[in-house]
């Protein structure tokens, strides 16, 4: 019985001490199955990133969550929502938000002069 492309990827991955690219991972599967076409590639991407076995670490490379303590997994996640935090609590330039606003006044009375123009 042949093993699916998730299974092939696990072995693939498993296989290797580092993280790996999803290329490698694709080609590994493509050899291993000939049958593998092409057009199957996204679907394999999305097997990839919903099978809870693999993680992806970045720059595209992916590894066995296996590898990875849970302290390092919830660390990296936490980084990235510390980033979105910060970015909504940013004050905003006050000065730049009213010009904005001036800008946009003056977009709708232009409209408005070429819509009393068209009547």
């Amino acid at each position: 019985m042949s093993k699916s492309m998730i299974e092939l990827a696990h072995d693939f991955v498993a296989s290797q001490e580092e993280a790996v690219t999803f290329q490698a991972i694709w080609n590994y599967v493509r050899k291993q199955d000939p049958t593998t076409q092409d057009a199957q590639i996204g679907r394999f991407y999305q097997l990839l990133t919903l099978d809870g076995r693999f993680v992806a670490v970045g720059g595209n490379k992916w590894s066995l969550k296996a590898r990875y303590s849970f302290k390092e997994l919830y660390d990296d996640a936490r980084g990235v929502y510390r980033e979105v935090e910060d970015l909504e609590t940013a004050t905003v330039d006050e000065e730049v938000f009213e010009d904005d606003e001036e800008d946009g006044e003056d977009k709708d009375e232009d409209e408005s002069d070429h819509e009393e123009e068209a009547a």
